[in-house]
C-alpha cells in the first residue's frame, strides 16, 4: 500500500461477540504494510538490531499487513511472522495476495478469499480478520468512496472480513466504533509526509496519551532505508516510536494492541471525541498529525487558560486554530468550549465550524456561527449543536477569529441524544419551491402542549427563542405531525432546524433536529424553441436540467429586444412550454427563458426571436394591396430573395429588397403581386 497512515483515530467497541467493561484508556495500533526484508535488516539507531527484533524485545503487538507472494519468498518469513505473532502479540492481516495492478470486482474479490485462506494457512492458531487495500487497484477494485462499500466488492469485503482500511474517508475519531470498513488516515509515519524525527514522534505520543476513548492507527512501511519503494522512518523516530510506546503501556496510560483486538473493545458512549481537549499536551508544530494543527501565528500558551491551564492563543483573522479530522457516527452531538477575547484584542467575534465530507463530493458545514464573549475579561463557554448523517464521518473542527485575538481551551464534543418520552423524534424537512413541510413524531406525553420550530442558516437554535421562527403547533401526543409554511432559500446555504417539544409548564425539551443543504448550483440554461401555430399565436419550449435538486419552475418573457420584456412582462411556470398569443404581428421579437431549482436558484437566461411574421394573411390578399411581412431571410439571388416565418411553415419571394443576406431577420413593406406560374411575390418599396 503506497498511501499511508498515520494517526487514523476511531475508538474501540461493538464488533466482539462478549461485550467488554468500558475503558477509555487510549489505545494504539501498529499496522505494518508489505512486510518487506528490510524489516530484519539491523540499525545502528537500535543498537545494531533489526527494527523486527527491536519492536519485539519491547512487546510490542504488530498488525502485519502481508503480501502472501512476499512472505512466501523475499519479505519477511512466514516463520519470522509467527513468531513474532507468538512472542509480541498482534495479528496477520491481508495486503492482497500478489499486490498486482487490479482493475475489476472479480480479480480483486478472488484476491480478497484466496490472501486470507493462505495466510491462515502459513499462521496455523491465528485468524486474519483485518484487510488492507494495496494503493494500486483502481477503477472498479478501488474502494475510494464511502458509496463504494455498497458495490459488489465492498459486500464481498465486508462478507471477508471483520474489519477493513482502504481510501474511503481521511480521518480520525473517538467514541464508540460505528465504521469498521473503509477508515484510512491520510498521512503516514514515513518521510512522504513529515521528516519524523524523535522529538516530532514523543510528542505526537504524548497528545495520544491525553485522548481518553480513543483508537490511534499508526501506519509505516519500513524502518531505515528501503531501495525499492522509499517509504521509510529514521531509526532514531522508530526508537522513540517503540520505546515511548513501552513507556506509556507501562505506565497504565495508553493500551497497545492489534487492530482487530481494538475494534473488539468498548469505551464509554459520552465519551469526548477531541482530543486533547485542554490543549495540555499539545505541541503545535511537533504533531504533523494533530491531535491539533494551525495555521499562522496560532500558539498554545502555557498559562492563563481555564484555572490557569494551557490553552490555544489564536492571535488574528490571519491564524487559526483546527482539528484532526474527525470520524463521527450518524446522530447529534454538542460542541462546547471555552472562548475568551486576547487582552487588547478586543471583542470581534470568533467564528466556529465543523465542516464534513465524505460520502459526498462536496464538503459541508453542519454548523458555522460567529460567537463574542458578553465579559471580554472573563472566560465563557459556549455550545453549538451537531448533527452527523450516516455515510458523512469525517469532519474538521475549525476556529479563527473574525477580527481581534481570542484563547480557546476544554474542547467537549459529546453525543447530544434526545429523550423518546419528551423529545420529538424522526424529525425531517422536505424542501418545496418557496415553502418547506417540516414533519416529526410527537411523543405520546399528555404534558407536552405545543411543538415549537426555529431555523437558522448557521447553526442549530439551542432553545426556543434562538434563531427564525418557523412555526408553533399544537401538539398531538403520539401521532406523526406536520406543517407546511413559506421559506425563503434564496439568503441560505445550509437551513438548520431544531424540532422542540413545550410543556405544559413552560419548560422545553432538547430539540429534535433536521437540515437542509441548498444547492447554489443554478440549473442548466435552458435550450429553447419558438415557432407560430395555426391559431396565430406563438409556442415556445424548452429543457433544463439541475441534477441536484430538480428544476422547480420557469420564467419567461417577451420583448423587442434580447432579454427585454415590454411585450410580455415575466410570467412563472411549472411547466416546460407556453403558448403566448395577443402578440403582435410582422414584428420580430425576442422570447427569453429562465429556470429555477428547488432552492429558487436561477439559470442563465437563454434568448430566441420568433415572430407572427403574417406572410400567411399577407399572400391572401389580392394584388396591389399593401403588406407587411417580417421573417428570416432563407436564400438570396441576383433579382431577389425569399422570406420564411420563422418556423419555416410558409415564405414569399420578395424582390426590389437589395441587401439582404441569408440568416437575416428583416421586415419589409411593399406591394403584392403574382407571377404568370401563380407565384406570390412581394415587391418591396423600401429596404429592410
Amino acid at each position: 500500500m503506497y498511501y499511508a497512515i498515520l494517526a487514523a483515530v476511531f475508538v474501540c467497541t461493538a464488533a466482539s461477540s462478549t461485550p467488554t467493561a468500558a475503558n477509555d484508556t487510549p489505545i494504539v495500533v501498529i499496522r505494518v504494510d508489505d512486510c518487506d526484508s528490510t524489516w530484519l535488516t539491523p540499525l545502528a539507531a537500535l543498537d545494531n538490531k533489526s527494527p523486527f527484533d527491536y519492536a519485539k524485545q519491547h512487546r510490542i503487538p504488530i498488525t502485519w499487513a502481508i503480501i502472501v507472494d512476499s512472505a512466501n519468498a523475499g519479505g519477511i518469513p512466514w516463520a519470522k511472522l509467527k513468531e513474532y505473532l507468538d512472542y509480541a502479540g498482534g495479528e496477520p492481516a491481508s495486503h492482497s495476495y500478489h499486490h498486482s495492478t487490479i482493475n475489476s470486482v472479480q480479480a480483486a474479490a478472488s484476491e480478497l478469499a484466496s490472501s486470507k485462506q493462505a495466510i491462515e494457512q502459513h499462521l496455523p492458531g491465528y485468524a486474519c480478520t483485518s484487510f488492507v487495500q494495496p494503493g494500486n487497484w483502481y477503477g472498479d477494485a478501488y474502494l475510494a468512496s464511502f458509496g463504494s462499500l455498497k458495490n459488489p466488492l465492498g459486500a464481498a469485503l465486508q462478507a471477508t472480513y471483520d474489519q477493513s482500511m482502504a481510501y474511503v474517508v481521511p480521518g480520525v475519531a473517538a467514541g464508540p466504533v460505528y465504521y469498521r470498513h473503509g477508515l484510512c488516515a491520510s498521512t503516514g509515519f514515513d518521510s512522504r509526509w513529515a521528516n519524523w524525527t524523535a522529538d516530532m514522534t514523543a510528542a505526537t505520543l504524548d497528545a495520544i496519551a491525553a485522548s481518553p476513548g480513543s483508537m490511534f492507527v499508526f501506519q509505516l512501511h519500513d524502518v531505515g532505508a528501503n531501495p525499492k519503494i522509499q517509504i521509510t522512518v529514521d531509526g532514531a523516530a522508530f526508537r522513540k516510536l517503540v520505546d515511548r510506546l513501552a513507556e506509556l503501556r507501562d505506565a497504565g496510560k495508553v493500551q497497545l494492541m492489534s487492530l482487530r483486538d481494538a475494534r473488539a473493545r468498548s469505551v464509554s458512549q459520552d465519551v469526548n471525541r477531541i482530543g486533547d481537549p485542554g490543549f495540555e499536551a499539545t505541541a503545535l508544530g511537533l504533531t504533523p498529525a494533530g491531535p491539533w494543527m494551525r495555521t499562522g501565528a496560532t500558539s498554545i500558551a502555557t498559562s492563563g487558560g481555564v484555572g490557569n491551564s494551557k490553552y490555544a492563543k489564536i492571535p488574528g483573522a490571519s491564524s487559526e486554530l483546527r482539528s484532526w479530522s474527525i470520524v463521527l457516527g450518524p446522530g447529534n452531538y454538542e460542541l462546547s468550549w471555552c472562548q475568551r477575547p486576547e487582552p487588547g484584542s478586543g471583542n470581534g467575534g470568533l467564528a466556529v465550524s465543523l465542516t464534513f465530507s465524505g460520502a459526498r463530493p462536496d464538503a459541508y458545514e453542519l454548523d458555522r456561527s460567529s460567537y463574542a464573549n458578553t465579559d471580554p475579561n472573563a472566560w465563557e463557554r459556549k455550545r453549538a449543536l451537531i448533527r452527523s448523517e450516516d455515510g458523512m464521518p469525517s469532519a474538521i473542527l475549525r476556529f479563527m477569529p473574525l477580527a481581534g485575538g481570542y484563547g480557546v481551551d476544554d474542547v467537549s464534543l459529546t453525543p447530544a441524544p434526545t429523550s423518546p418520552t419528551t423529545s420529538p423524534s424522526s424529525s425531517a424537512v422536505a424542501p418545496l419551491y418557496g415553502h418547506c413541510a417540516v414533519s416529526w413524531n410527537t411523543p405520546a406525553n399528555p404534558s407536552i402542549t405545543w411543538i415549537c420550530v426555529r431555523s437558522s442558516s448557521s447553526c442549530f437554535p439551542l432553545q426556543p427563542g434562538d434563531g427564525t421562527p418557523v412555526a408553533v403547533v399544537r401538539a398531538v401526543p403520539g401521532t406523526r405531525q406536520d406543517v407546511n409554511v413559506p421559506m425563503d432559500w434564496s439568503q441560505m446555504r445550509c437551513a438548520h432546524f431544531s424540532v422542540f417539544s413545550i410543556m405544559s409548564d413552560g419548560s422545553y425539551s432538547q430539540p429534535d433536529l433536521a437540515e437542509v443543504t441548498i444547492d447554489q448550483t443554478p440549473p442548466t440554461t435552458p435550450a429553447v424553441t419558438a415557432s407560430c401555430t395555426s391559431a396565430g399565436s406563438i409556442l415556445v419550449t424548452w429543457s433544463s436540467a439541475d441534477p441536484e435538486s430538480g428544476v422547480a419552475s420557469s420564467t419567461y418573457a417577451v420583448g423587442s429586444t434580447r432579454g427585454a420584456s415590454d411585450i410580455v412582462t415575466w410570467t412563472q411556470t411549472g411547466l416546460n412550454r407556453a403558448e403566448v398569443s395577443g402578440l403582435p404581428v410582422s414584428t420580430p421579437i425576442c422570447v427569453t427563458v429562465r429556470t429555477r431549482n428547488l432552492f429558487g436558484v436561477e439559470s442563465q437566461p437563454r434568448t430566441v426571436r420568433a415572430s407572427l411574421g403574417g406572410i400567411v394573411p399577407a399572400c391572401n390578399k389580392a394584388n396591389g394591396e399593401a403588406v407587411r411581412i417580417a421573417g428570416v431571410v432563407t436564400a438570396v439571388f441576383g433579382d431577389c430573395c425569399y422570406v420564411q416565418e420563422p418556423d419555416r411553415s410558409r415564405g414569399i419571394r420578395v424582390t426590389n429588397a437589395p441587401g439582404c443576406r441569408e440568416g437575416d431577420v428583416v421586415t419589409i413593406t411593399g406591394r403584392l403581386t403574382t407571377s404568370a406560374t401563380g407565384e406570390r411575390i412581394l415587391v418591396a418599396d423600401r429596404q429592410p
